[in-house]
């Protein structure tokens, strides 16, 4: 398996070589680049700003397994009846693809917050799919894959349990549109880590490691919360999977450098 981190946890941060030089020093294979400001938001990657990626790839020897545009916490969502904000947010995700292409990351993921309280599931929910359906054909046309994430039930009433996931991969049913799994979410929720992989196999394409409390969507360090994260890698190996263990510690923001570092060693002697 290979271990990366996600460049939110330097959300504060502009200079993306910081990242990446403490990526390659504390022994992760790989960056998951946070389309967010002051960092690599879509709407600011030219041409220049992703060269910029690709040359701190080579510069580092590391890969960027995923390209996460912000979702959550920005103006967009495929959930909404607002022909607006649904175009909106199909145009921001193209964008995102176009990045990740042009910063060879293979990966964009999704994230998709609650619906308005207004507005009913199935409308939202119609529009969802459509939106899912158009950046997936645009997703074939990069090489770039969609991964779906469910977040915690705290976060979106549209896209946070197992069910949810089965549906709409069966909805969208395209070859570059997968999902993932954040380990914090079927915990909070209850649900069982071996159902996930096989209810969905192979659609599981990539995953965040962290730790949680079990009752909320904190994303807390492997050695942090109440998962033994041991016996969660092993469930892991024994459905197959052998992809990215992804590092995504929102709170590391106050410091990075060391919250990282330490969460590199810590991962690594899981492995």
């Amino acid at each position: 398996m290979k271990v990366g981190f996600l460049s939110l946890s330097f959300g504060s941060y502009s200079d993306m070589e910081r990242v990446f030089k403490v990526a390659s020093e504390a022994g992760y294979d790989g960056v998951d680049i946070w389309g967010g400001r002051p960092m690599a938001y879509p709407w600011d990657m030219d041409e220049a700003e992703c060269a910029k990626i690709v040359e701190l790839k080579k510069k580092y020897n590391l890969e960027t397994p995923c390209y996460t545009p912000e979702a959550l916490g920005y103006p967009y969502s495929f959930a909404t009846v607002n022909e607006k904000e649904l175009a909106d947010t199909i145009a921001y995700f193209k964008k995102a693809i176009e990045v990740a292409a042009a910063t060879g990351t293979p990966r964009v993921q999704i994230a998709q917050k609650s619906k308005a309280p207004d507005v009913s599931r199935k409308d939202a929910y119609n529009n969802m799919i459509k939106g899912f359906k158009e950046i997936a054909e645009y997703a074939a046309k990069y090489d770039v894959t969609l991964i779906l994430e469910a977040v915690t039930i705290y976060e979106s009433n549209m896209v946070a349990y197992l069910d949810d996931l089965v549906e709409i991969l069966e909805e969208v049913n395209h070859p570059n549109f997968k999902t993932m799994m954040d380990t914090a979410t079927p915990f909070a929720h209850g649900e069982s880590f071996s159902v996930w992989f096989e209810r969905l196999g192979d659609k599981i394409d990539y995953i965040h490691f962290v730790n949680n409390d079990g009752g909320s969507p904190a994303h807390l360090p492997v050695n942090g919360g109440s998962m033994n994260m041991a016996e969660v890698l092993e469930v892991i190996k024994a459905h197959g999977y052998d992809g990215w263990l992804t590092s995504e510690l929102i709170s590391a923001a106050k410091e990075p450098e060391l919250t990282v570092k330490s969460e590199a060693k810590a991962i690594r002697a899981l492995l």
